[in-house]
């Protein structure tokens, strides 16, 4: 029986996981195609989502007006979202090849609530 039952909560945990992995992926896409000064970049793909405590509501602030490269100067985020204690995140790595022929090698973390709600912050690494 307790092995039935741990299997059970494994499968749930996992599919949750890819649920949650597939929303934060379909978020950030949705962000770049919305704030990006481009659409030219290559090679999109993007890391496992992952939690994070160590961001709290004043630096999601600080990297809210922070500039990102390739990305609008003026990104309008929901101002009713704030930091919970615990946040999702996930890295987008990405191509892009400037007008002189050089490959620039990008990559942003994407801050999320623990709900997968609100796209809190994004941060160019």
């Amino acid at each position: 029986m307790r092995k039935v039952l741990l299997f059970a909560v494994t499968t749930l945990l996992t599919l949750s996981s890819c649920g949650d992995s597939y929303k934060a992926k379909s978020m950030a896409k949705d962000f770049m195609s919305e704030n990006m000064t481009t659409d030219d970049y290559r090679n999109l793909r993007f890391t496992n989502i992952d939690s994070t405590r160590y961001v709290s509501d004043s630096l999601i602030q600080v990297l809210r007006k922070t500039p990102i490269d390739l990305f609008k100067k003026e990104i309008k985020y929901d101002t009713n979202a704030k930091a919970t204690s615990t946040l999702l995140y996930i890295r987008a790595k990405y191509d892009y090849t400037t007008e002189k022929g050089d490959t620039i090698h990008y990559q942003n973390t994407f801050y999320f609530d623990k709900t997968l709600e609100h796209l809190l912050a994004v941060k160019q690494n």
